[in-house]
């Protein structure tokens, strides 16, 4: 577990995952043409898909390294704020909860995969209601153009990157993360909800705020990323759904 305590803000996403059961499909093999799609828009950003947008919440992340579960929170909240028309009342004891359930006792963090599968199969519990997605896959984060449309198409990308002192500085400090040489302290999991073509930046929340990031610290500093589709999505899909939904038979069917 890692943490730094003179700034109360904790790391806590473990190394990247091997998925020996076949659920994670990378998006290059479902995705659809780009000649397919709409061409994207050169700014993005999630928060302009509805007006009760709230801001980036700790949720807890200052008190334990429950950093993947509040992205998937984050995530979640914008599949219901786009569908449904409702912000979710999420709140520090949901997510902390939902951290134990998936990660065990004490405070040892999370492995990404092991936080969609538990989103898969059993949802994140608001209320007396669980909120499941319909299937996940893991996306290359070195394909900014990937990248992108995956941002715009389906709501944002859980990322997940290796933090050090640097960027725990540039934090502080409020500047881009960008690539600095400098001492890996720890993973961490991060909302990825917005991009702009213009000033080049990527739009992360994390620690309560919005945190900038360039392109060649996402290449740099990432070491997985993840998609997922939710149960109710209505939207023009980046995916090839008719390719996705046989490979998810095949998954249930134990092929």
């Amino acid at each position: 577990m890692y943490k730094r305590d003179m700034i109360d803000k904790r790391l806590g996403k473990l190394e990247p995952k091997e998925d020996r059961l076949g659920r994670t499909i990378t998006l290059k093999s479902i995705m659809r043409s780009v000649t397919e799609l709409p061409p994207r828009p050169k700014k993005f950003n999630v928060t302009s898909l509805n007006l009760k947008s709230p801001a980036p919440q700790m949720w807890g992340n200052d008190q334990e390294g429950c950093c993947v579960e509040v992205d998937i929170c984050n995530h979640q909240t914008y599949f219901e704020l786009v569908e449904q028309d409702k912000v979710l009342p999420i709140t520090t004891k949901i997510v902390s909860k939902l951290y134990h359930r998936i990660a065990g006792p004490g405070d040892n963090g999370t492995y990404f995969l092991d936080a969609f599968n538990y989103w898969y199969k059993y949802g994140i519990k608001v209320g007396c209601k669980r909120y499941k997605i319909e299937a996940f896959t893991s996306v290359d984060w070195k394909d900014m153009e990937q990248l992108k449309y995956a941002i715009w198409l389906l709501n944002g990308v859980d990322f997940g990157a290796q933090i050090t002192n640097a960027a725990m500085e540039q934090f502080d400090e409020g500047k881009p993360w960008d690539v600095v040489s400098s001492k890996v302290i720890g993973g961490h999991g991060i909302f990825l909800g917005g991009y702009d073509d213009e000033t080049g930046l990527f739009d992360f929340w994390t620690w309560g705020k919005h945190q900038y990031a360039t392109p060649e610290w996402i290449e740099k500093r990432g070491d997985e990323a993840f998609i997922a589709v939710d149960k109710k999505n209505n939207k023009n899909s980046i995916l090839n759904i008719p390719l996705l939904n046989s490979y998810l038979d095949k998954i249930k069917s134990g092929v």
